[in-house]
This record gives C-alpha cells, sequence and structure tokens, in this order.
C-alpha cells in the first residue's frame, strides 16, 4: 500500500525539485526517523539527491568543529562526579541540600538540574535568590553549579552545551565556513518546540540558509484525505477456530497464507476513512461521520502482556511482520514483553524479528540475565537454592579443580553446594564454607567406598572454587558492602559468564562499563544496600542495543515521538491507559517548577512536558495513514489494579462510535471483552498456548479435548503415559518395575552394600520411595523458596543435642557418676552452650529472635532428658557410647567396636549384612 504523502514530504519534495543539486540539511528528531522519512520519499518517487539528515545536536556538532575537532566531551559519569566533588566539598551537612542523604537518584538530579541550567542559556551570576523558596537552597544550587563550571572549564574538556555556544558563534561569525553552501530545512512544528541554546542556534543561522517547512494540521479538512485513503484496507473478518485447526502456524513469523487478507473499503466521494478521522483526536465534535470501514479499532486488555499478544494476533492476521509499526507510550514496559514473546516463538533466537527505535532490550542476553540475577539473590537475603539455580541454568560458569581431570556437571555442582548447611542469610556462606572445607579432608580419608568417596571430593572441588567467588560480595562479618557488590559484579560478568554472539559481548562489555562507573560512587554513596541493589537493578534493565529503524522481515517498534514515520500499512499504538499517558507530569524535586519559571522560560518544567506530549499524540494522529489501533490496559496484572483508558482512546471512540458526547461507560459497552489470556474466538492464535486455551474455552463442547492437549504438549502426553500406567492393573516401569536394578543392587550379595538402620526404616516407610532415592538415585524438586521461620531445621538440631547428650553421658561414666538433675544441670547447659556456640558459627542465625527461640527450646529439651536420665539411671548404669558396627570407630578406645558388618541370618541361605552406630549400652543393675 502506498500512503498519501504528507504535507511536510510534499514541502520537501518542491524544494528538492527546484533546487536539486544544492546540498540540503533536513533537521529531523533522531537520525533514526530521517532516515525513515528519506526512505518514504524515495519509495513515493521523489528524488532526494542531495539531502542530510541531522539531529538537532549532529547539527550542533557539526557547526561546532568548523574551526578544527572539538574538544573531548565531558562522558554522564565524569559530569556526575563532578557534581558530586562540589556538594559534598562546599555541603556543611547542616543546609537545605546538604543534610540530604548522597543516593544514586539525588546525584543525578543534581546533574540533570546543572544541564538544564546550561542548556537552558542560564549562568550561575544569573541565578536570583529571589527566584528559589528558599534564599539558602538558592545559595547552596548557586555555589553548585559555580562549583561546577570551575572544574569544567579546569578539566580542559566541554559539555553540550558548550558545543552549542561555538556553534551558534560560528553561524553568526562564520556562517559561509560553517554551513559550506547547505540551505538547512526544518518542519515547523520542530521549530515550536525548541528553547534555550536550541532556539538560539536556529536563530543565529542566516536567515538566507535556513527556511520552515509546513506540516499537516490537526482537524483538517478533507479534501486532502481521500487520495491518502484510497489504498487503505479495514480490519480482517472473524475466522473461526475448530477442533480440527492447526494447533500451531509454524510459517507464522514468516507470514502465511492462513487467513484473509484485509477485505477493501468502499470510500465514498469525498470521505476519509476512519483512521483518517483520528487527525480530530483533539477535536472529536468538529470530525466527519465514521463509515465503520474497518480501518480504526480500539481494543481493551486485561494486563500488558495479553495487550501485546492480542497486537501480535492482529498482525499476523493482517499479513506479516514487516506490514505492522507498533507506537508505545512506555518503552520500559512494552519493548521487552514483545522482545520476549516474539522471542519465545522464534526459531532463531539469536535473531529475534523486531527493531526497536528505542534501542533492543538486552534482558535476554545472559550477561543481563546473570547481572539480574545476582542482584535479585543478594535483595532476597542470598537464598542458597537460588544461587544454585544460577549454576544449574548455566547462568554461571566455574572451572572446578578435580585431580582427576574429570568434568563436574552444573547439576553435579548444584547439589555439591546444596550438601553445605548454608540455607539463607550473607553471614552464613563465608563460615559454613571454611567450616565444611576445614572436615572434608577427613571425611575423604575415612570414606568407605569409592562413590562416597568420589561425592566428597567433588563437594571438596565445588566449595573450593565457590569460597572465594563469595568472599568477593561479603566481608569477613558476612555484611553486604556497595564496593564489594561491585567488584563481585565485574568479576562474575568477566570471569564466570559465558558468551555466545555479538549481542552477548556487547551487553557484557555495556555492564561492564556501568560497574566502572559505579564503582567510584560505591564507596561516597550515602545509601542502603537495597537502595543501592534496587538503582543497580534498574540501570541494568536500562541497558539497550543498537537502536535500528525499520527492517525488512522484522516488526518495528518506535515510540509517541518519533513514530508513524515508517509507512507501513498496519499501526497499533499501545500503553493508552490513563498512568501511562500523559503520565504523572512530576516535577524536578530540586528545582521546582515556579523556579525554573521564575529563572528562565527556557527551563524544562513538568507542565510543558505534559503539553509536548500532548502535541506529540495530535502530530503522531495527524501523520499516520494506514490501518490504525489503539490499545489499553483494563487492569494491571502486577498489583490487581484498575486502569482506565487515556483521553485519545475516549476521543477516538467518540469519532469511531458517531457518539460524539459518549462516556467512558459508553465506550466500555461499545468494546467487546477485554482481552485475557484466552484469545476471542474469531482470532487467529499466536501459539500453541493461544490454541489450546482458545479450544479449552469454547462454547461447544468438545469431545477430544484431552487428546489435543497430548498432540500439542508432549511432555504432558508422557505424563498422561504415566498416569495411566500407574492406575491400571498391570506392574509397569512406572510402577517401579526395573528387574535390573533388583538383580544389581540385591542386599543378599555377598559383596552388596551393608544396610544402615535409617535405611532400613526407609526401606520398611516407603518401599517406592526407597527405590527411587536410593536405587535409582531420583532427586526430589528443589522446594519453593520460602521465608526461614527458626533457626537450625529439625535434623540440624536433632545433631546438635545428640552431640550434647552423648558428650554429658560419656563424661559422666568416665567419673563413675549417675545423671542428677540438681547436681549436673549446670554441666550439661555448659556443654549445650558449647555446641551451640560451634553451630552457629558455622551457621550464623539469620535473626537474633530467631537464635533466643532456638537456644531457650534447646535447654528445655536439655532439661527434660536430664530428669528423665535420673529417673531411667535407677535401674541401669551405661557402659557403652557411640559402638561401631561396619564402621571404623571414631573412638579407638572402644573396644567393642568392629569394623566388619555384622550378617544376620534371613532363612533360606539368605544374608543380610547390617552397619550403623548403636547410641548407648547400659548395664542391668541386680
Amino acid at each position: 500500500m502506498q500512503n498519501r504523502l504528507s504535507t511536510l514530504a510534499v514541502s520537501l519534495a518542491a524544494y528538492c525539485k527546484a533546487h536539486p543539486v544544492q546540498e540540503k540539511w533536513l533537521l529531523v528528531p533522531s537520525a533514526v526517523v530521517g532516515r525513515q522519512f528519506l526512505d518514504g520519499l524515495a519509495l513515493g518517487g521523489t528524488a532526494t539527491f542531495n539531502v542530510h539528515v541531522f539531529s538537532l545536536n549532529m547539527l550542533a556538532r557539526r557547526l561546532a568543529s568548523v574551526n578544527g575537532e572539538l574538544p573531548e566531551l565531558l562522558s554522564g559519569y565524569e559530569q556526575k562526579k563532578m557534581v558530586e566533588t562540589v556538594f559534598t566539598g562546599t555541603g556543611s551537612g547542616e543546609g537545605y541540600l546538604s543534610a540530604l542523604r548522597m543516593t544514586p537518584g539525588f546525584l543525578r538530579r543534581m546533574v540533570h538540574m546543572v544541564s538544564d541550567l546550561r542548556m537552558a542559556g542560564v549562568a550561575p551570576g544569573a541565578l536570583e535568590l529571589d527566584a528559589f523558596e528558599n534564599a539558602q537552597k538558592g545559595e547552596e544550587i548557586k555555589a553548585l553549579f559555580a562549583g561546577y563550571e570551575a572544574l569544567r572549564k579546569a578539566s580542559n574538556k566541554i559539555d553540550f552545551a558548550d558545543v552549542y555556544h561555538r556553534a551558534i558563534g560560528a553561524a553568526q561569525n562564520v556562517p559561509e565556513r560553517a554551513l559550506g553552501g547547505a540551505h538547512i530545512l526544518a518542519s515547523a512544528d520542530m521549530i515550536e518546540l525548541l528553547s534555550g541554546l536550541g532556539a538560539e542556534l536556529w536563530e543565529a543561522l542566516p536567515a538566507d540558509s535556513k527556511s520552515v517547512l509546513p506540516v499537516d494540521a490537526a482537524n483538517s479538512g478533507l479534501e486532502d484525505l481521500t487520495e491518502r485513503e484510497k489504498n487503505v484496507t479495514p480490519a480482517k473478518a472473524g475466522v473461526q477456530i475448530t477442533a480440527d485447526s492447526k494447533p500451531f502456524l509454524d510459517s507464522r513469523l514468516r507470514g502465511n497464507d492462513d487467513f484473509a487478507p484485509f477485505a477493501k473499503p468502499s470510500l465514498k466521494t469525498g470521505e476519509p476513512t476512519d483512521a483518517g478521522l483520528l487527525r480530530w483526536i483533539s477535536s472529536p465534535l468538529d470530525a466527519p461521520q465514521a463509515q465503520d470501514d474497518g480501518t480504526a479499532s480500539i481494543f481493551a486488555a486485561i494486563g500488558e502482556i495479553n495487550e501485546v499478544r492480542e497486537m501480535l494476533r492482529r498482525v499476523f492476521a493482517a499479513g506479516k511482520l514487516d506490514d505492522a509499526e507498533v507506537i508505545v507510550t512506555d518503552a520500559d514496559t512494552y519493548a521487552p514483553l514483545i522482545y520476549e514473546t516474539l522471542f519465545s516463538l522464534s526459531e532463531d533466537v539469536h535473531n529475534v524479528p523486531v527493531t526497536f527505535s528505542t534501542g533492543t532490550p538486552a534482558l535476554h542476553t545472559k550477561p543481563a540475565r546473570l547481572m539480574m540475577a545476582l542482584i535479585t539473590w543478594l535483595k532476597n537475603g542470598c537464598y542458597q537454592k537460588e544461587f544454585g539455580r544460577m549454576l544449574v541454568h548455566h547462568l554461571l560458569q566455574f572451572d572446578y579443580d578435580v585431580s582427576d581431570d574429570k568434568s563436574i556437571s552444573a547439576r553435579r555442582a548444584k547439589e555439591a553446594f546444596y550438601d553445605a548447611p548454608i540455607g539463607k542469610g550473607a553471614m552464613r556462606y563465608l563460615p559454613v564454607l571454611n567450616n565444611v572445607l576445614a572436615n572434608v579432608d577427613a571425611e575423604i580419608e575415612n570414606a568407605h567406598d569409592d562413590k562416597t568417596r568420589n561425592k566428597l571430593i567433588t563437594r571438596k572441588a565445588v566449595w573450593t572454587t565457590l569460597t572465594p567467588f563469595f568472599a568477593l560480595f561479603f566481608n569477613k562479618e558476612g555484611e553486604l558492602i556497595p564496593a564489594n557488590i561491585v567488584a563481585g559484579l565485574q568479576i562474575a560478568l568477566d570471569a564466570h559468564c559465558k558468551v555466545v554472539g555479538e549481542a552477548d559481548k556487547m551487553v557484557r562489555k555495556t555492564l561492564l562499563q556501568v560497574l566502572a562507573e559505579i564503582q567510584g560512587d560505591a564507596a561516597a554513596l550515602e545509601v542502603s544496600v537495597d537502595e543501592f541493589l534496587d538503582d543497580l537493578l534498574a540501570q541494568v534493565k536500562r541497558v539497550r542495543l543498537q537502536r535500528r529503524g525499520p527492517v525488512p522481515g522484522c516488526l518495528y517498534v518506535s515510540t509517541l515521538n518519533n513514530g508513524g514515520y515508517s509507512g507501513r500499512p498496519n499501526v497499533f499504538v499501545m500503553g493508552m491507559d490513563n498512568g501511562r499517558f500523559p503520565g504523572k507530569g512530576l516535577q524536578d524535586p530540586l528545582l521546582l517548577d515556579h523556579e525554573r519559571e521564575a529563572i528562565s522560560n527556557a527551563l524544562p518544567t513538568a507542565k510543558k512536558q505534559l503539553k509536548n506530549k500532548r502535541s506529540q499524540a495530535i502530530a503522531l494522529f495527524v501523520r499516520l495513514s494506514g490501518n490504525i489501533t489503539l490499545s489499553f490496559c483494563r487492569a494491571s496484572l502486577s498489583d490487581d489494579r484498575a486502569l482506565f483508558p487515556a483521553w485519545p482512546v475516549e476521543s477516538a471512540y467518540r469519532i469511531l462510535s458517531n457518539n460524539r458526547h459518549g462516556t467512558q461507560e459508553d465506550l466500555f459497552k461499545w468494546l467487546k471483552a477485554p482481552v485475557s489470556f484466552a484469545p476471542y474466538r474469531d482470532d487467529a492464535p499466536l501459539d500453541a498456548a493461544d490454541w489450546i486455551a482458545q479450544v479449552l474455552c469454547a462454547d461447544t463442547e468438545i469431545e477430544n479435548k484431552t487428546q489435543l492437549v497430548r498432540d500439542v504438549y508432549p511432555n504432558l502426553k508422557q505424563g498422561y503415559v504415566a498416569m495411566e500406567a500407574r492406575q491400571s492393573d498391570v506392574f509397569t516401569e512406572y510402577d517401579g518395575c526395573v528387574p535390573e536394578a533388583g538383580a544389581d543392587y540385591s542386599p543378599y550379595k555377598p559383596d552388596a552394600r551393608p544396610m544402615s538402620p535409617s535405611r532400613l526404616e526407609g526401606y520398611a516407610r516407603n518401599p517406592l520411595e526407597f527405590f527411587f532415592r536410593q536405587i535409582l538415585g531420583v532427586e526430589v524438586p528443589d522446594e519453593p523458596l520460602a521465608e526461614e521461620t527458626e533457626w537450625l531445621d529439625a535434623a540440624s538440631r536433632g545433631t546438635l543435642l545428640h552431640t550434647v547428650f552423648e558428650r554429658f553421658m560419656r563424661e559422666l561414666a568416665a567419673q563413675g557418676e549417675k545423671p542428677k538433675l540438681s547436681r549436673h544441670h549446670e554441666r550439661i547447659t555448659a556443654i549445650l552452650n558449647e555446641e551451640i556456640e560451634t553451630a552457629k558459627n558455622a551457621s550464623p542465625s539469620p535473626s537474633e529472635e530467631m537464635f533466643r527461640r532456638a537456644v531457650a527450646d534447646m535447654q528445655r529439651t536439655v532439661e527434660i532428658f536430664l530428669r528423665n536420665e535420673e529417673k531411667h539411671c535407677e535401674t541401669v548404669t551405661p557402659a557403652y557410647f557411640e559402638l561401631s558396627v561396619g564402621i571404623e570407630s571414631e573412638v579407638p578406645e572402644d573396644s567393642l567396636s568392629s569394623a566388619k558388618p555384622v550378617a544376620v541370618h534371613l532363612g533360606d541361605g539368605k544374608h543380610l549384612r547390617i552397619r550403623g552406630k548403636i547410641d548407648r549400652i547400659a548395664c542391668v543393675i541386680a
């Protein structure tokens, strides 16, 4: 479809025709927009010979460099360091601003304030204290601004305000040399938005070397619309889904012919299409009658992800990805969702078919995923299992030092790491790992079989490798410090992150640069660890890859201020709820709107930003052509909050419905039900999940729903097979029928592994669980992470108390005494306290309250034990403790212990070898 040339394009084409050879510089919002604009003209048959596109910043740099190469530009980090240096050096800590903490957000606001003042053309000496609501605040800001200027001049570097000043000087003093005969062209709407140094630069250009091109006006008449709309196509007819429909269209991303194309509307002479009527978006009462031709539509969705999925359904039903442009009001929210959805549908995950004018989100690259996972792990309390998942998902990779050169898989590394009883809490990692490493060599030496020894060797390798890594993040006291966090993240990205492809390399390089800049600030910032981690996480989410315009075969995603130039036939404007558009218009907390207005009209304010957003929206609908779809969220899935349409949606409804005074309630009745996780019946399914949801939610009963689910999801199909086998009367492998295991692991074999009492107890309690765990080695899946409510789990607490009782009873036996509460309570309590201190050093408690609760509980248990033993020992005398059978004794003087297993005769020639420990043997008093 070829779109009507806009007034701007016609004006530019006329100038190019009148001055074909002259060099022409076209001012555009960005280089991405400029390339689209020139491509559209060329495709429309207009020659654009010798036309070059410039953004205002590009033009300023070009003019400023006329006298030679420019000095080096200050980086954002250098500007931030200058502001930080001035603020910390001049503030007394008791002033209006200096009393505030130096948080990352506060520092960024100060840098933005200084940059705004510079770009508005304001000098420190021009700041009048009367402009500020508080004179002390004015003095501090004036001193901060002056100090920044002094450091900037001393650095021999320049910022963008310097570039503009030099460009203005060149335009005024040497225009012939600066322009070189080029003529500068700019659209009227772009000139209207200029302020500060940008407006000064435009004014400084010679009048005969610049021209302002007219643009389309909102609420214009019909005469220039009909030609534009002749080839526009309306929305598709419904596509019915049935039980035998194809469950997944694997050709979806390449375009397909499975769905009927848009039917062309029948246009009445002199009447625009409904899409064309949206140029009256700011004044719906003046709009002509809509024809209901399907070229413009609105839909609502439950949650942003469903809004994105419905948009993609409509894109695919209309044609191909490169027929559509998506314009979003909130790129931070919608860009990742669009990328993730297409990523899940794409056959080549390294070439996702979408480009972004704001840059591709980096969240799916391995470096960004790793950094976000580590930051989340630190924020959530350093759960051991959360870190283990990074290992098993290959986000973190280590070279484990194994003496026999055998490699350790990610799964085995995770299991070995879990064998260290860390649990949760930064303070636990280093003490626990150092403690288990101190004992592991002795355990390896005393291992009774190769399987146990190999498992211990793997543990040692993993623990030895991970301990110095954790030491990067935590100090000896287990505290998290911003400087340590940055160092740990740098090592993780540089040495332990697997990089695949150019995107991973670019993101890793960018993230390392971000961390290098933060490193200098980490020690000086007066922030809590949580605040620091939140700011770090926000910076990772803002990382973008290369900005790109429309590309063949790819969906194109743009924003309100740079969208609508691609000329694509189908345009979607998303995120049009009143929370996102026009936004809240928050004032700068450092320099309020009324202060900015008093200082200079060129300073940006919240009021101006909201006004500019409204102007951008109106200009967008004026320049759009083709089929237009608006969408908004009716509810937020993240916080279960109701959302409502922004004013452009309400205006569009009044135009398209011909109900010029319609209310929001009328709009909701006019719309179809909000799109949720199951698409409408007349929509084409986006993927297998869509199709299943659509079929299962259909009004008509489908007999083979179960079979449909099995065909689409092979893993569920296998689960059905297992379930049916378990429910049948036949003994199958799903019930544990593995004859080979019975022969290989029979406990009656002469060389079979001896059975311990705990293994016999496990077999008696649940034979199937014993078979899975002990024979097949099936692991129980990780449990969901949950907040810890106690210090030491039941098993660890039982082991500690067992040690206390053994030590106490051995001591009494050696002294020839029997337990007595009144005499020995103090001694057993002392032993308990010693063991508690050892356990606390190995596994620190998450909180003092948990620790006190656990100690009190164990003290009560010890007292109950002592009372019971006093009564029990009236008729017996404890004589032997922890006797070993089939295990090397830990106490050499225990002559009754035996390293040989005991053979128990079961009859029929079968023997079962038993090993274990006997807690205690007592002599009965005659």
